[in-house]
C-alpha cells in the first residue's frame, strides 16, 4: 500500500477539467489526498494567498501543463500556476511534472494568445531543464502517468514504520519526582544529590500522541548500576524520628521496593498480599500490563517507595520495556542515588 500523503494538483483549470479529474482519481488510487482548487477566489490577492497555502500544506506537487499560461494577478506578471510551481521549488518537496504532448487533440480556445504565450514557453523550457518531465496525449494517459510517478515515489521513499508512536515517560529530573523519605535528608555528594535511606519516586506514563499504534508496557524493573557496601563518614546523617509517618501514598499503582546490598527485592503493591514474582515490578497475579491507546486519555501515574535496608551507596535507574505494534522497545529513567547508614 502506498504511503499516505497530500498532493497539490496544480494546473490551469478552465481548459483541463477532465485532466484534473483523472489526476484526482490517480491520487486516490495511491491512497493520497489531492488538494485541488477548481475555482480561484474573486481577488488576485486571495488567489495568490490561497494557492501558496495549499502548496505549503502538501507533501508532493503535481504540475499539469497544457497550452494556457493561466490567471495572472493584477499586481504581477507571473501566473498563479507558475507561482505554485515556484513555491514548490522553494519548499524543496517532490515535484511531478506532466506536459501535454503535441499529439494531444486541442481546440483553438485552449491555446494561449498574447503576452501569456511567450511566458508559457519560457516556463515549459524551465520545466524541461529542471525536472524529469512526462508527456501525455489524453486524460487517460495522464492518469496512468500520475499513477506510475506516485508509485515510483513510494518505492524510493523509506518504508513507513510505526516509529512515531512511542511511550512518553516523565523525567526524574524534577525534585518533586524524586523526594526524600519522611524524616530522611537529601545529602550532597561530588556526584550530586543523594537521598538518605531511600526515596519516593513517581512517573507519569502516556502515549506520545503521535501515530496510530497502541503501546503496551509489560516489564518495569529497578536496575542496580552500582553498590558500595559499608558506612561513608562523609554521608552520615541524622533521622528526624518525629517526621517518620510511613511510606507510600494510597493511590493505584503504588509500589514499594527494598534494597539489600546487591539484591533488589521484589516489588510489593498496595493492596496485594504477595510481592511480584520476579524483578519485574509488573509480574504479579494477575499480571500488570499497562496499555496506552493512540490519541486516548490513558495516563498512568506510577508512585513508589525505595528503601535501603543494608548500609551502603546505591546507584539505580528504572527500565521500562514495552511494545509498539509488535516492536519491542526500552527506555531508562534518570539515575538516582541512595545512601543508607544501616539500621
Amino acid at each position: 500500500m502506498a504511503v499516505f500523503r497530500t498532493v497539490m494538483v496544480s494546473s490551469t483549470a478552465r481548459d483541463l477539467p477532465k485532466h484534473r479529474e483523472q489526476v484526482e482519481h490517480a491520487c486516490l488510487a495511491r491512497h493520497a489526498l489531492p488538494l485541488m482548487m477548481e475555482h480561484l477566489p474573486a481577488t488576485s490577492a486571495d488567489a495568490k494567498r490561497v494557492s501558496a497555502e495549499m502548496v505549503d500544506r502538501c507533501d508532493v506537487y503535481v504540475g499539469v501543463f497544457g497550452h494556457r499560461y493561466g490567471f495572472v494577478p493584477s499586481d504581477g506578471e507571473i501566473s498563479v500556476t507558475e507561482l505554485e510551481y515556484l513555491r514548490a521549488v522553494e519548499r524543496g518537496i517532490p515535484r511531478l511534472i506532466f506536459v501535454m504532448a503535441d499529439e494531444h487533440p486541442i481546440t483553438a480556445g485552449d491555446v494561449e494568445k498574447g503576452v501569456g504565450a511567450p511566458r508559457l514557453e519560457a516556463l515549459k523550457s524551465r520545466l524541461l531543464a529542471e525536472q524529469c518531465v512526462r508527456f501525455f496525449d489524453s486524460p487517460a494517459a495522464l492518469r496512468a502517468e500520475v499513477l506510475n510517478a506516485l508509485a515510483s515515489l513510494d518505492e524510493a521513499a523509506p518504508t513507513p514504520t510505526p516509529a512515531r508512536s512511542d511511550l512518553s515517560i516523565s523525567s526524574l529530573g524534577s525534585a518533586w519526582r524524586v523526594r526524600p523519605l519522611n524524616g530522611h535528608p537529601l545529602l550532597d555528594s561530588p556526584l550530586g544529590p543523594v537521598h538518605g535511606g531511600g526515596a519516593r519516586v513517581s512517573f507519569t506514563l502516556a502515549h506520545n500522541g503521535q501515530g496510530y499504534q497502541p503501546i503496551h508496557l509489560h516489564v518495569l524493573t529497578l536496575e542496580l548500576l552500582e553498590h558500595r557496601s559499608g558506612v561513608d563518614p562523609a554521608l552520615q546523617y541524622r533521622i528526624d524520628g518525629a517526621a517518620i509517618v510511613g511510606a507510600g501514598v494510597a493511590r493505584p499503582h503504588v509500589f514499594s521496593i527494598a534494597l539489600r546490598g546487591e539484591q533488589v527485592g521484589p516489588a510489593r503493591w498496595a493492596g496485594d498480599a504477595a510481592p511480584a514474582a520476579s524483578s519485574n515490578l509488573l509480574d504479579t497475579e494477575p499480571p500488570r500490563v499497562l496499555a496506552f491507546k493512540p490519541r486516548g486519555d490513558d495516563i498512568e501515574e506510577l508512585q513508589g517507595t525505595i528503601t535501603a535496608r543494608i548500609a551502603g551507596w546505591y546507584r539505580l535507574r528504572f527500565a521500562f520495556h514495552y511494545s509498539v505494534a509488535g516492536d519491542d522497545r526500552c527506555q531508562h529513567s534518570d539515575e538516582l542515588r541512595i545512601y543508607a547508614q544501616g539500621q
